[in-house]
């Protein structure tokens, strides 16, 4: 890891809404763990929940000073009452209280809280934006093009986990992102390992793994294709897998198409026990950045049925390693997962072939390559 010698105070913000932890948050905060188990020093600033995700423990194990952010309505009030923007002012507050050489700014999206970026440049603070989701549906209002375009261009790096999504914003903003680039998130499985596939006998086994939460992961279409007398008569079962704000909806709507072949797993330890016993991820998402349950079971030797969504066709192959459905719509939908049924007794096959070919994409450490990054730009600034 590139340091030449010199300890740096870098600075980690996480913008997250909505949930305490995501599928977004393991590559900053890992990241955040190996450049402080390596001597740099590692603050975390992130968005204060009465129950913390367990993974803030593992950040103050690793050394890193966690900052919990708590805003007061009463300051609110008051800065709003003098015409100055709240979350600017907290954010240059803490700024200048931490004085980082380095920032690292994480979004959901790829325009969140870009207060963080206005503030860092006012004070001449070196930064890089990780964008983790983009989506038609999140179109710049022209108000806000003009921030985003001068936080985008003032900022060191501009990271998204997939080209389609860089190509995405980029059409958003009108202009090419020119220090834009790819980066890779972590994964929860051991990348040399491979899971041998298991009897399909009684029946085919399916797994939905993804967040509860249909505005983005679409699992109201899986439903809507499984309410259909073709797929309640065929010898399959999905499991769904993951928690969310959408448990109760999703179950109710499972009851009002009909549909019995289908269960809610919950949250699960390691992904890597689920495709012991699971033949194919189905994954109807509406927006992604790069999905890791995708990359987990193409590492595990699965082929899957997803949406023609952000990097999903970046690293699948349509009826090679898996089938992509041509837009995020039911009929779409089932019109892959038919494609896959009619080809199920090969995916024991396409598995394989889509274990070899994500280990041509994916490199075994996307931590350390990031890492290495971010310090290579750190000590250069």
């Amino acid at each position: 890891m590139t340091s030449n010698g010199f300890q740096k105070r870098i600075l980690f913000v996480s913008v997250l809404r909505g949930v305490p932890w995501g599928g977004s948050e393991e590559l900053w905060s890992r990241t955040a763990i190996r450049l402080s188990e390596a001597g740099q020093r590692v603050t975390a600033s992130i968005p204060y929940w009465p129950n913390p995700d367990p993974a803030l423990s593992r950040l103050r194990t690793a050394g890193c000073r966690v900052a919990e952010r708590t805003p007061r309505r009463a300051v609110t009030v008051t800065l709003r009452a003098v015409g100055r923007d709240p979350d600017l002012w907290r954010a240059e507050r803490f700024l200048k209280s931490e004085d980082p050489h380095f920032v690292v700014i994480s979004c959901g999206g790829f325009a969140e809280d870009l207060w963080w970026g206005q503030a860092c440049r006012a004070q001449g603070i070196p930064y890089v934006i990780v964008a983790q989701a983009a989506a038609e549906m999140w179109w710049p209002t022209d108000e806000e093009l003009k921030l985003v375009r001068s936080v985008y261009e003032a900022a060191e790096r501009v990271c998204f986990v997939s080209q389609r999504n860089m190509t995405l914003v980029e059409k958003m903003l009108g202009a090419r992102i020119p220090n834009g680039g790819v980066v890779r998130n972590p994964f929860n499985v051991d990348y040399h390992s491979f899971c041998p596939y298991p009897s399909t006998e009684p029946v085919f086994n399916l797994a939905c793994v993804a967040r509860l939460e249909p505005y983005a992961k679409g699992q109201d279409l899986l439903l809507e294709l499984l309410g259909q007398e073709k797929w309640k008569n065929r010898n399959l079962k999905v499991s769904f897998f993951g928690k969310g704000p959408n448990l109760e909806s999703l179950k109710a709507l499972s009851r009002f198409q009909g549909v019995e072949n289908v269960e809610f797993r919950g949250h699960v330890g390691s992904i890597q026990d689920v495709w012991k016993n699971h033949h194919l991820l189905v994954l109807p998402s509406r927006l992604e950045g790069l999905p890791l349950v995708l990359v987990e079971a193409m590492l595990c030797g699965r082929p899957a049925v997803v949406t023609n969504v952000a990097g999903n066709s970046e690293v699948l192959d349509d009826n090679e390693t898996g089938f992509i459905a041509a837009a995020p719509t039911a009929a779409h939908f089932d019109e892959a997962m038919e494609r896959a049924w009619q080809r199920r007794y090969q995916w024991e096959d396409m598995g394989r072939e889509a274990a070899r070919r994500i280990r041509l994409t994916v490199p075994e450490d996307p931590v350390g390559v990031f890492a290495d990054q971010l310090m290579k730009l750190a000590v250069a600034a």
